[in-house]
Formats: structure tokens, C-alpha cells, sequence
């Protein structure tokens, strides 16, 4: 419960100008589209002028969230380009859930994530999450809605492509980086 309550908390905090930066992994993900059909529109959680909820547009996982306004895009590329990334597991489909919304996710596994992760901890940043959980979101449902998807996607297993890495500055700016990967 404790986590929700953050991931609720880091969720409302981070809507519109953000104070911190994020490194992230994008993927060349076409089956979570195909998940996504599959997913009613009616159930999908939305907001009136803010299109980041609904389903996920550019599906990715975060490698660390945080970042104050003096780490600069080298640092972030330099750490996240000496680490040759393993193949990406989504494992199984799970939610966070809360009052406001459900987030239909996939529960990831790569160990370089895990290593990526601690690195970029030594970078200045604020982190309220005590334990990384590597996840890729697959949409922003209405509350309570998760666990139909969750039964329905059960036993579903995807290796996405790492596309590249993105650097998210506190200014909006995004920064792309190549990232090297093995099979």
C-alpha cells in the first residue's frame, strides 16, 4: 500500500513543469498496441487538457526519476551508454492501483535496469521510492478496471526492442541518446 500511496504522490507531483529529470529506455514495442485494442475506451481513466494519461503513446521504462536541474545530459549519457543492456523481459501484466485511476502495467526484468539504476543514484537527485520496480505502463485506467485486464493479459510475455535513451530535463527538453544492447 505504501508504494501506491508514492506512486499516487510522484504522479500528481510531476503533471506540467517538472522540478526533477528522468532517464528513461524507450522500446520498439508493436504487440503493445495490439494489447491495447483490446483495452475499452470506455474504460480508460482521461483528463480534460491532459493527454498523458489514457494509454501509453511512447512505451518506455524509467531508469531513475529525480534529477535536480544541475546534471547535465552528458552525465546522464555517459553512465546509461557504458552499460550494454540485456535482453528486456516483461513478465507479467500488474496495476498500481488507487482512488483516482488504475496503471495497467508490465512488471519488467533485465538486470542491467537494476545496474543502471544504482549508477544514476549517484548523481544528484530526490528519490522518494525506496526499492526500484522497473515497469513499462500500458494505459491509465478508470479505478477498479485493472484487474479484468490483468485476467485478460494473463500468461502474456513480450522481449521489446531498446530504441534508445532519453534524457527528460526539469525544462521539458528531451535529450536521445543510442544505448548499446545484446541478444
Amino acid at each position: 500500500m505504501q508504494y501506491v500511496q508514492l506512486f499516487e504522490q510522484f504522479i500528481f507531483e510531476n503533471k506540467g513543469p517538472h522540478k526533477f529529470g528522468c532517464a528513461m529506455l524507450f522500446f520498439e514495442f508493436p504487440e503493445m498496441k495490439e494489447l491495447q485494442k483490446e483495452i475499452d475506451k470506455d474504460d480508460l481513466y482521461e483528463e480534460e487538457d491532459d493527454d498523458s494519461y489514457g494509454l501509453e503513446k511512447e512505451p518506455h521504462v524509467t531508469l531513475l526519476f529525480g534529477f535536480h536541474k544541475e546534471v547535465e545530459p552528458k552525465d546522464i549519457k555517459e553512465i546509461v551508454q557504458g552499460i550494454e543492456f540485456g535482453p528486456i523481459e516483461c513478465t507479467k501484466v500488474s496495476a498500481f492501483e488507487n482512488e483516482k485511476y488504475d496503471v495497467l502495467k508490465f512488471d519488467i526484468k533485465c538486470k542491467e535496469l537494476h545496474e543502471a539504476n544504482k549508477l544514476l543514484q549517484e548523481l544528484p537527485h530526490t528519490n522518494k521510492f525506496k526499492d526500484y520496480v522497473p515497469h513499462a505502463t500500458i494505459a491509465y485506467l478508470k479505478s477498479g478496471q485493472a484487474k479484468k485486464y490483468i485476467k485478460l493479459f494473463k500468461g502474456k510475455k513480450f522481449n521489446p526492442l531498446v530504441k534508445k535513451g532519453v534524457y527528460s530535463m526539469p525544462d521539458g527538453d528531451k535529450i536521445s541518446f543510442k544505448v548499446k544492447t545484446h541478444d
